[in-house]
């Protein structure tokens, strides 16, 4: 210790920053006592189980086949599904056949007819009264909605089904675990519960949509959400979304089937290129929705021998906007710099460097036009969309007001 003392480095830090000392800190030659605000207060939760006496949660295992399922507690039955290892169709088949509302992230696979996609508006300000279930059936992951993450904080009863009976519980609200196949538990269950609330959930689906695409359709300037509803008119076999707002954006605003591929959970914004390159060398007609940072931060991914069949429609707002959102945007001058990180750059040139064809579209209802031409002429495509980030902010609060006067009238 007497040698580490010596360090010069560790001499610096301990001249800028003190040292500990017992109970307080040495700063220079005076000695700062801690006053406790950096001691975390007692953990507030039972470790003891339920308030019933129940455990946290029962894990029945029954892999591969279906999972004898809890008794249903009430006839308000919601399921909710996301990204997991089962066959979408199936899933979809099974799912169709109880009658119960299914809400479906874009991610899952399973959406299309009869399921419920603006469950992210219609969750604007909690659960509306007349949606309320008094039990969920969750299987695989949920996201990346943080409105539908805090539907599982509801108290019902909550079953998880994952075939390798993984936990993707983070708000520990699951009371079952169910290691089986979801398709097969699900054709193990019959028709239940009442249809009334089934109905309820489509007709608030309905609401809300009509609404949402209603508002969309008066803009002329791209926004986030514009743009990633457009996908919809777009015909393509799979769509990679990258992290940050266009994974939120598709799932809020996109209702079509079909297979969407996400890093988020993974990796963040690293590798999108790569990724979006990886899915197109198996074949099909590859859509890549990115931002303008998560496209820049794996550009070096271009450089390959073979780019297959992908059109980059990359939202350039110079710089991260999510961030816009979030509590960070109050704390100026330094946010600009530190989380939105403008990037200054020209795109298109950026996409001549690497040889690529590019285009920019400054109208949502130009997009959809330019990213089938782009398609269909085959090859790589880099499609850029301009964005004001004010404008897009102003957009997403108006959005979240007409889901509340959607709510109001549902409730």
């Amino acid at each position: 210790m007497q040698g580490m003392d010596r360090h010069p480095g560790l001499m610096r830090h301990r001249q800028r920053f003190g040292r500990r000392q017992g109970a307080g800190v040495v700063v220079g030659a005076v000695a700062h006592q801690d006053d406790g605000r950096a001691q975390a207060a007692p953990y507030p939760h039972s470790t003891e189980g339920r308030a019933s006496g129940a455990p946290w949660q029962q894990h029945i295992r029954t892999r591969p086949g279906p999972a004898a399922m809890p008794e249903p507690p009430g006839d308000r039955p919601l399921l909710i599904v996301g990204e997991g290892d089962f066959d979408p169709p199936d899933l979809a088949r099974a799912a169709g056949l109880l009658g119960w509302p299914v809400l479906a992230t874009a991610m899952s696979g399973v959406r299309g007819g009869g399921v419920v996609t603006t469950y992210h508006h219609l969750l604007v300000d909690g659960v509306p009264p007349s949606l309320s279930p008094d039990w969920l059936l969750i299987i695989g992951r949920i996201g990346p909605s943080d409105r539908l993450a805090a539907l599982t904080g509801l108290e019902v009863p909550q079953v998880r089904i994952d075939r390798w009976g993984l936990w993707h519980d983070p708000r520990r609200s699951a009371t079952h675990l169910l290691q089986a196949d979801p398709v097969a538990t699900l054709e193990t269950l019959r028709s239940s519960g009442d249809t009334g609330f089934h109905d309820s959930w489509a007709r608030a689906d309905a609401a809300m949509r009509a609404a949402l695409d209603n508002r969309l359709g008066e803009e002329e300037a791209p926004t986030g959400p514009a743009v990633a509803r457009a996908l919809d008119s777009i015909v393509f076999d799979r769509l990679v979304a990258a992290s940050s707002m266009p994974v939120r954006d598709v799932d809020a605003h996109t209702v079509r089937s079909g297979r969407v591929i996400a890093n988020r959970g993974a990796s963040g914004i690293d590798g999108l290129v790569s990724t979006a390159l990886g899915v197109a060398s198996v074949g099909g007609r590859t859509v890549a929705l990115a931002g303008d940072l998560s496209f820049l931060h794996d550009a070096g991914g271009l450089v390959v021998d073979h780019l297959g069949d992908v059109v980059f429609v990359v939202i350039d707002n110079g710089g991260g906007g999510l961030f816009d959102l979030l509590p960070q945007a109050e704390h100026a001058p330094g946010f600009e710099r530190l989380f939105v990180a403008p990037h200054g750059l020209d795109l298109r040139q950026l996409t001549a460097a690497y040889r690529l064809g590019s285009s920019v579209v400054n109208r949502v209802d130009e997009l959809a036009a330019r990213v089938t031409e782009s398609i269909e002429s085959g090859g790589p495509h880099v499609v850029v969309v301009p964005v004001d980030r004010e404008t897009d902010l102003k957009l997403r609060r108006s959005l979240d007001d007409l889901a509340r006067a959607v709510c109001s009238a549902i409730s």
